[in-house]
């Protein structure tokens, strides 16, 4: 049985804490729906729903992660989800 302590010092031997890694994973998730066709549902709605406190965090965590505000990477992306710029 893994305990938390055990949980948070293999995170840390590898340099990301717990709370970062389930984070990147939210981030990444959120970067794959924008990708996605939007039928219209707005990126603040994708923010909520990935579980961001607000579209502002959202934008500036993008912007951290991929260098690229999260309407501008849904704009450069293709009708199947392919990102347009290298």
């Amino acid at each position: 049985m893994t305990t938390v302590r055990v949980l948070h010092r293999a995170f840390a031997a590898v340099g990301e804490s717990v709370a970062a890694c389930f984070r990147h994973q939210r981030l990444e998730k959120a970067r794959l729906a924008l990708a996605s066709p939007s039928n219209g549902v707005h990126i603040t709605k994708r923010a909520a729903y990935r579980q961001f406190a607000d579209s502002s965090h959202f934008t500036r965590t993008c912007k951290e992660r991929y260098r690229e505000a999260p309407t501008h990477y849904a704009r450069s992306t293709d009708p199947v989800g392919r990102h347009l710029r290298p």
